[in-house]
């Protein structure tokens, strides 16, 4: 079973029997695939996403930083 990469174009080592969220990494440029589906097989890039260190703590655009402890939320 032979795949491209969707970036460059070269084909992906693809090992068998493949497992629905297996990361399969391209040789040649680096960009990271999952597998999402198996018949047919497709493929998806992998977002990741980074934490924006230039963002101030009271940045009102930052909800994760401006919420309360969880242990906060069941005090009656």
């Amino acid at each position: 079973m032979t795949k491209l990469c969707p970036t460059c174009n070269t084909p992906l080592l693809l090992n068998s029997p493949l497992e629905i969220h297996q990361s399969i990494v391209c040789s040649n440029c680096g960009l990271e695939l999952e597998v999402v589906w198996l018949y047919p097989l497709e493929l998806a890039k992998v977002v990741s996403y980074k934490e924006d260190s230039t963002k101030q703590k009271n940045d009102p655009g930052n909800l994760l930083q401006n919420s309360r402890p969880s242990s906060d939320l069941w005090e009656y």
